[in-house]
This record gives C-alpha cells, structure tokens and sequence, in this order.
C-alpha cells in the first residue's frame, strides 16, 4: 500500500499527474484502479498543478516556488501518450510576490482546436497570457495592463457550440469593494476591453467564477 504521508510536502507525482490527466477518458463503469509507485515529475517547491486534455494527448501545469526570492514560475508536461512527454521548464516567469503566503497565480484552458492559454498574473496590475499551439513546444505571450488592483485572473473557453473562444475573468478594486470583469479572445493574445459583468453588476464583491458549457449555452457561477 502507498502511504501518500511519505510523499515529501509540495511534490507533484507521476501517479497523481496521470490520474488527473486521464481520468476523464475512463469508462463510467471503471470502478477500481490500480496505482503504480509514485514518480516525481518535477524538482523543488512545485505547487498547484493542473490539467488541459487535448486531443493529441494532455498538458500538466505547476508553480515553481523560490521562497528565498519570492519568486514563482510556471512550468508545463505534454503528454502525448504515457512515457511519452516533453517538458517545458519555467516558460513563464519570474513573478515576484510578498508576504509568507504563497498565491495561485494562474489558471488554463484549451480550445476544441488545441490552442491552450494559461493566464498568470504578473503584476498587481498586469496580466500575462501565454499561448501555444504545439502542446506546450513552443509559447507566444501578451500583456495586459489594467487600471488598478486585481486578483487573479481565471481564464476559460466558452461562446457554446457555435463559437470557440476563450474567456478571462477578472476580479478588479473598485471604491473599498471588488467588482467582476470579463474579456473574451479567439486566439488568446488579442482581447477585447474589460467590461463589467452585468449579471454581477449590483452585487458586492463578487469573485471566483467558473464557467461552464450546458447545451450550447454559457453558464458562470460565482461566489
């Protein structure tokens, strides 16, 4: 038996990167699964991984923390087929961050076409996209400069059936509270303006949107 204890603390593993990768490719009717040991897929403080399925294969994201220098980079694993992978070491970064907490700066998505976005906020009042069209080989970026503080932003794909675009959620200060704003791309480095999020236009505070498709529709639910 595993003991996922031993695992040493904010090491992202083989077994567990996998799992998150092709567990929605398994049949509904799979019920057990069987576990290899755990293999370390990255080197250092790495934290916050996540996952885009595509159909070449899957792409693995992480932060790599330097606490020392308060530092965070991102760092990306293609899978094309399992052994079969290629990694993409801090393709993004440095972004400098304060305080002893360490913040999740970015999120990913990927359109039916492959183009995968990930979006990082890279300053207080910037946000960074990086885009790539060859599961995660090569990167293209942009940057957006905002008004004023925000937190980060949560990068999505909507515009249902019809349309594959990308859609970016910001969370932005407005007079002592924060208000919800919304930019939409079809290739993740040019964006329209930020506008406010009518739906959430009268409500305080609102933050954490996740957006999802339902029978051709976009539906956003927030807190």
């Amino acid at each position: 038996m595993i003991r996922l204890g031993r695992v040493k603390k904010h090491l992202i593993t083989f077994s567990t990167a996998l799992f998150m990768l092709f567990a929605g490719r398994l049949p509904s009717f799979a019920k057990d699964f069987y576990w290899e040991n755990p293999v370390a897929i990255t080197h250092g403080d790495a934290r916050f991984p996540s996952v885009q399925n595509t159909e070449s294969g899957g792409l693995v994201f992480w932060q790599n923390v330097d606490t020392a220098k308060k530092e965070i980079y991102i760092s990306c694993r293609s899978y094309r087929a399992l052994g079969d992978f290629h990694d993409s070491e801090n393709f993004a970064g440095p972004f400098t961050y304060s305080g002893d907490e360490v913040p999740y700066i970015y999120t990913s998505a990927t359109l039916k076409s492959g183009l995968t976005a990930v979006a990082v906020l890279s300053a207080s009042n910037q946000i960074s996209v990086y885009t790539s069209s060859d599961s995660g080989y090569s990167w293209k970026s942009c940057h957006i400069k905002t008004s004023g503080l925000m937190v980060a932003p949560r990068i999505f794909t909507g515009g249902g059936e019809k349309k594959d675009r990308f859609k970016m959620f910001i969370s932005a200060g407005e007079e002592n509270s924060f208000m919800l704003y919304e930019s939409v791309s079809s290739d993740g480095l040019s964006w329209s303006g930020f506008e406010q999020f009518k739906p959430a236009s009268k409500l305080r505070n609102p933050f954490l949107p996740y957006l999802s498709t339902i029978e051709g529709s976009d539906a956003v639910v927030f807190q």
